[in-house]
C-alpha cells in the first residue's frame, strides 16, 4: 500500500472551525455583605393621637420598596392598652371619634395580631405572613412600649411596590397605635382603617412603625453545566456513527480547557479516555478522547457490537450532562473533507487534489484519468487482523471487507486500510472521465459515504 503524511493533516480537519476568540474564561466575583435598611421609620416621631384597634376596626399602615428589591428582617411598633368601647375603632373625623369610654377596663382574654399584606389598588390586599400576637395581658403592663417582630426567615419584598402592616383583634381585644402628624417618613404611604369591614383612608399621619430590610443579593450566576446539542460523525458530519469511528460532540461547556491529545495523555501505549476533566461514554463504554474545547469534543467511539440508537454523555468539572442519542451502524462510512465539496485527496507526489486555489496557503491540482489518488476516511469497519479501538499501531491493516469508489458514475476498487486509530486510507484509480467535478462515493458493506461529494479532473 502507499501511505503519505496527509495523515497528520487530519487532526486540523477534524477540529475545523474552532475559534479560540469565541472561548471566554467563566467567573464570578464575590457580593458584598448585605446591610440592613430601614424601609419606613416612624417610630421615634412625635406622638400626635392614637387609633384604637378593635375587633370591628382593623388599622393598617402602608409603607413602599425602593428601585431594589429586599428581604423583611424585622418590624418594631408602639403599642398600648386602651379601654374597650364599640365605638373606639371609629374612623378619625366620624362623628364616633373619641368618644371611647374611660371608665371600661381593657380586655384580658384577647391578643393583637401583626401581620404583612400585599396591596390591592392602594388599599389592603391578601395576608401574606403573620409577624406575631401580643397578648392582651402584655399590652395591659405596656405603656406605648415598642413590640418587637423580628423574621427567623427574611420574607423577600419586590422592588417599586406597596406592601401593608396590619393590626387586627381577637376575642374583643383593644389597643391603641400611636400616629403621628410627621407624614415625610420614609415609604410612608397612607393609612387605612376598617371600620365594620368598611374601608376608611386615614390622613392623621403614619403610624409608629419602624420596617427594617436587607438588601437582596444578587443571585449567583447559574453553574454551567456540559450540554450536548449534536453528535456526528467526525467525518460527514452525519448523525451516524459506528465502532472505532472519530466522533465530534458539539454543544456548551464540555470542557473548560482547549486542547488536543499529547503523549503526557498517553498511559501503557494506550489513547487516553480523560482529557484534564473530560471524559465521554458511548453507549456506557469508555470514548477515547483526542481534543476538547467548551463547544466541541473529538472522540473515537470505543469497540461495541450494540447497533441503532445509544447514549452518548460528556462528564467534566461541572458535572455530567443529560444523555444524547445517535445512530449507530456496524459501519458508518464518511470521507474527510478540504472543502463542503472537494474530500481530503493526494496526489502520489504528496501534493493536494482539487481545483486550483482551493486550499487558501497550499497548491492544489486537478486528477487525472488513470494515476491513483489517496482518500481519507472514518468509520468503514473491521480490519484484518482486528486492531482494537484505543491501541496505538505501526502497521497498516487491511479492510475486512471490500470497498469500492464509484466516480462520475464509474465503479472500481478502492483497497482500504486502517493507517492510525479510526483513520482509514483508499487507494483509488481515477476512470477515464470528461473534465470537470465528478461524483464521488466510496461503498463498504452495503453503506455508502455522503452524496454531494466530487473530484475535479483535468485531461
Amino acid at each position: 500500500m502507499i501511505r503519505t503524511a496527509i495523515h497528520a493533516l487530519i487532526p486540523l480537519i477534524l477540529i475545523a472551525g474552532t475559534s479560540a476568540s469565541n472561548l471566554s474564561a467563566q467567573s464570578s466575583s464575590p457580593h458584598a455583605a448585605a446591610q440592613a435598611t430601614i424601609l419606613f421609620d416612624e417610630l421615634n416621631a412625635a406622638t400626635a393621637g392614637s387609633d384604637s384597634i378593635q375587633y370591628d376596626g382593623p388599622l393598617y399602615e402602608s409603607f413602599s420598596t425602593g428601585s431594589n428589591a429586599v428581604s423583611l428582617t424585622d418590624v418594631v411598633v408602639k403599642l398600648a392598652a386602651v379601654a374597650t368601647s364599640k365605638d373606639a375603632a371609629a374612623p378619625r373625623g366620624s362623628a364616633h371619634a373619641g368618644a371611647q369610654a374611660a371608665s371600661l377596663q381593657p380586655r384580658s382574654n384577647g391578643s393583637i395580631t401583626v401581620a404583612l399584606y400585599s396591596d390591592s389598588y392602594t388599599r389592603p390586599g391578601a395576608l401574606l405572613i403573620t409577624l406575631g400576637t401580643v397578648s392582651d395581658a402584655t399590652l395591659a403592663t405596656s405603656q406605648n412600649s415598642n413590640f418587637d417582630f423580628p423574621l427567623t426567615t427574611p420574607y423577600a419584598l419586590q422592588a417599586n411596590t406597596r406592601y401593608w402592616i396590619g393590626f387586627s383583634t381577637t376575642n374583643g381585644s383593644t389597643a391603641g397605635l400611636a400616629w403621628t402628624n410627621d407624614d415625610t417618613g420614609p415609604g410612608a404611604a397612607s393609612e387605612y382603617n376598617y371600620f365594620q369591614g368598611t374601608p376608611y383612608p386615614n390622613s392623621g399621619g403614619p403610624y409608629q412603625i419602624r420596617v427594617t430590610a436587607q438588601p437582596t443579593a444578587a443571585p449567583p450566576p447559574p453553574q454551567p453545566v456540559p450540554t450536548i446539542t449534536a453528535v456526528v460523525n467526525g467525518a460527514s458530519y452525519l448523525p451516524q456513527i459506528s465502532a472505532g469511528s472519530w466522533v465530534t460532540i458539539q454543544g456548551t461547556n464540555l470542557a473548560v480547557t482547549t486542547r488536543t491529545w499529547t503523549s503526557a495523555d498517553f498511559i501503557n501505549g494506550a489513547l487516553p479516555t480523560k482529557i484534564d476533566t473530560v471524559s465521554v461514554t458511548i453507549n456506557g463504554k469508555p470514548a477515547f478522547i483526542y481534543y476538547v474545547d467548551s463547544k466541541q469534543l473529538n472522540v473515537l467511539s470505543p469497540d461495541d457490537v450494540s447497533l441503532g440508537s445509544i447514549a452518548v454523555q460528556v462528564t467534566n468539572t461541572y458535572g455530567t450532562s443529560k444523555t444524547f442519542s445517535v445512530t449507530k451502524l456496524a459501519v458508518a462510512p464518511g470521507l474527510f473533507m478540504f472543502t463542503s465539496r472537494y474530500p481530503a485527496a493526494v496526489h502520489l507526489n504528496g501534493t493536494y487534489a482539487g481545483p486550483v486555489n482551493l486550499i487558501s496557503g497550499a497548491t492544489t491540482t486537478p486528477v487525472h484519468p488513470g494515476e491513483t489518488l489517496i482518500l481519507f476516511g472514518t468509520g468503514f469497519g473491521d480490519t484484518t487482523p482486528a486492531i482494537p479501538t484505543g491501541s496505538v499501531f505501526s502497521t497498516p491493516a487491511p479492510l475486512a471487507q471490500n470497498a469500492t469508489a464509484t466516480i462520475g458514475g464509474t465503479t472500481v476498487n478502492a483497497p482500504g486500510y486502517l493507517i492510525s486509530p479510526g483513520l482509514y486510507q483508499f487507494n483509488v484509480t481515477i476512470p477515464q472521465l470528461s473534465n470537470g467535478d465528478a461524483t464521488l462515493t466510496l461503498n463498504v458493506a452495503g453503506q455508502g459515504t455522503a452524496t454531494g461529494v466530487y473530484l475535479f479532473v483535468q485531461n
